[in-house]
């Protein structure tokens, strides 16, 4: 694993590998938010950037969505991952979703690039003032419930919420 991984606001330096990432991932993940559909790419490239300011400021948003920032993760000028870290949450957020979304590009999962990405993503949400942080993952998300508790949360809880539309068991970490 590259040491030089970082998390940046999204750049144009980093636009053509987070397009081929968003090719290579489109249908490997969960939320189809956090990364683009490479099949728009012609109407996207010319804005992606504003849309991020946008929703950071909270222009805009979808019906339950909220504020949020976005940011890549890479090493040099190649794309890994995204983290999207929401400002606030509302109760349903509280209950599935969180402060902090990640992607990390189909080709690079299992590598380590998301602990490393999500503990950079912690100390960012700590900067920017967001107490407690809290992560969720459902129980079926055997990857993700393992990466979240192999992180160094101060306390974890379990219950039963919707998660993505289905009732199921949801695991909560806060940071």
């Amino acid at each position: 694993m590259d040491k030089a991984l970082r998390l940046i606001q999204p750049h144009s330096d980093v636009l053509e590998s987070y397009y081929q990432a968003c090719k290579e991932t489109w249908g490997f993940v969960h939320n189809d938010y956090i990364i683009h559909n490479p099949d728009f790419y012609e109407q996207w490239r010319e804005n992606i950037f504003e849309e991020y300011q946008k929703q950071k400021a909270g222009i805009g948003l979808p019906d339950g969505f909220v504020p949020s920032a976005t940011f890549w993760v890479v090493t040099g000028k190649e794309y890994v991952g995204t983290v999207n870290i929401r400002l606030r949450l509302t109760e349903q957020l509280l209950d599935y979703g969180g402060n902090i979304g990640i992607v990390i590009r189909k080709s690079l999962r299992r590598k380590g690039y998301a602990y490393k990405a999500l503990n950079l993503a912690v100390e960012v949400a700590r900067e920017m003032k967001i107490f407690p942080i809290v992560m969720t993952c459902i129980d079926d998300n055997k990857s993700s419930l393992k990466l979240l508790s192999s992180l160094s949360y101060e306390r974890t809880e379990t219950d039963f919420a919707f998660a993505d539309g289905v009732f199921c068991k949801v695991h909560r970490f806060f940071f």
